[in-house]
């Protein structure tokens, strides 16, 4: 295979993130040709994708020692910074990048993501991102950086056309679609947020940060899911209150909530699939929950049904501490799992 085939091939692997697989075929390949600027570009790029942010800033710094007046090995050196934390230092690499090559819109782009990640560098990373955006109109990850940069600054408004835009010119962007739904849950919307979050979980199940804030969404949808129920288990303590009230006001509950979860899943039960198959794993206490609250739902119901106040009192409240209960359990496992995470790092 020539040496062209073969860094075609890597790159095809890459872009199928098959890192492992491209690491193993551009190591043999720069073992029989180690001046292989591209190749080691190539290699670079596999270690970013690995994570390994040490040794693609290697890779990267030997390929611009061997060729000085490229701007990619500089674009590299940049990314494999901002992974390491060193923004200042991956801002100067842009910048070298940008001198290089002032017309291609990957240099504009990387500058303006390492100045983003600088303090009080939004603004400045804004306007040095509009360049990329009039060399590049069509690439969605610049409009997706755009909305990002506009999330930080508060531009709600322009972020979501950034973020829109980015999905209309890739409807896979599982990134933009979860910035789209972490600005429904700035503004409150938990069903959109909800919504928004599944759609990127299902179109990329490896995407940890959306399955965790999807988390987040589904944990607060229940609790207001049991507060809910605790209004309406008052119905039945509360003295004065007709059978006829009581009953419609359960009736009125049970409406609304199954209607809700209708609505929401009818916009992304499809979507919403593959996430729920990872709920028992991930959130287990959320489950118990869930079903404490269906529960106390229907005995509230059935009880207001036959029409025997006492009777439905006590299955009012029995179910409703239970539920209360395992949602106290829920935020208790959240704490300890959450400090556990911290400590870890």
């Amino acid at each position: 295979m020539s040496d062209a085939r073969v860094l075609a091939h890597v790159s095809a692997l890459l872009d199928a993130h098959a890192y492992d697989q491209a690491s193993r075929v551009v190591g043999e390949h720069l073992t029989q040709n180690p001046g292989d600027v591209d190749a080691l570009c190539l290699a670079a790029r596999t270690e970013i994708g690995r994570d390994n942010a040490t040794h693609a800033y290697a890779l990267a710094a030997q390929a611009a020692t061997l060729d000085p007046g490229n701007e990619w090995p500089a674009r590299l050196i940049s990314v494999s910074l901002i992974m390491q934390g060193q923004f200042a230092a991956a801002a100067q690499a842009a910048a070298e990048a940008v001198r290089l090559e002032p017309g291609v819109w990957q240099t504009h782009y990387q500058l303006a993501s390492a100045r983003y990640r600088l303090p009080r560098g939004a603004r400045s990373a804004l306007a040095t991102l509009q360049e990329a955006l009039r060399l590049a109109p069509d690439q969605p990850s610049v409009h997706r950086l755009a909305g990002t940069i506009q999330a930080s600054l508060r531009r709600t408004r322009a972020a979501r056309a950034s973020f829109g835009q980015a999905l209309r010119l890739d409807p896979n962007d599982a990134v933009a679609q979860h910035e789209l739904a972490r600005l429904s849950l700035r503004r409150g919307n938990l069903i959109g947020a909800a919504t928004g979050f599944s759609q990127a979980v299902a179109m990329d199940p490896s995407l940890d940060v959306g399955v965790r804030n999807l988390d987040v969404v589904i944990v607060q949808i229940l609790r207001f899911a049991v507060l809910a129920l605790f209004f309406a288990s008052l119905a039945w303590t509360g003295n004065g209150i007709s059978h006829p009230t009581q009953l419609a006001i359960v009736t009125a509950v049970t409406v609304v909530m199954v209607g809700g979860l209708g609505w929401f899943w009818h916009r992304a039960g499809a979507r919403l699939s593959t996430y729920l198959r990872m709920l028992p794993r991930r959130q287990p206490m959320s489950l118990v929950v869930a079903v404490l609250a269906v529960g106390c739902l229907l005995c509230l119901w059935m009880a207001a049904l036959v029409g025997s106040r006492e009777a439905a009192a006590d299955w009012a409240v029995a179910s409703h501490f239970g539920a209360t209960g395992g949602l106290i359990a829920l935020f208790i496992w959240l704490r300890v799992r959450h400090r556990r995470n911290r400590s870890r790092r």
